[in-house]
């Protein structure tokens, strides 16, 4: 039996790569690694994986307080 899935190619860097792979472990997106940089990933998550992705960076990102 043949199973088909669709897929997109993501290029990103090394960090970016670490953040995807530690979400793949809730969304279970990542079809496979190829290196540091590319990471080939299931096309019908790539929504929910954009906006996590968004909201981590969201959530790391330093915000100086204002006066």
């Amino acid at each position: 039996m043949v199973l088909v899935v669709t897929g997109v190619l993501l290029e990103c860097d090394m960090a970016v790569a670490q953040i995807l792979a530690k979400l793949d472990e809730t969304h279970k997106f990542i079809l496979e690694t190829l290196d540091d940089t590319h990471i080939f990933a299931r096309e019908d998550r790539i929504d929910v994986v954009i906006q996590e992705l968004e909201k981590y960076i969201e959530e790391q990102t330093y915000r100086a307080a204002e006066q």
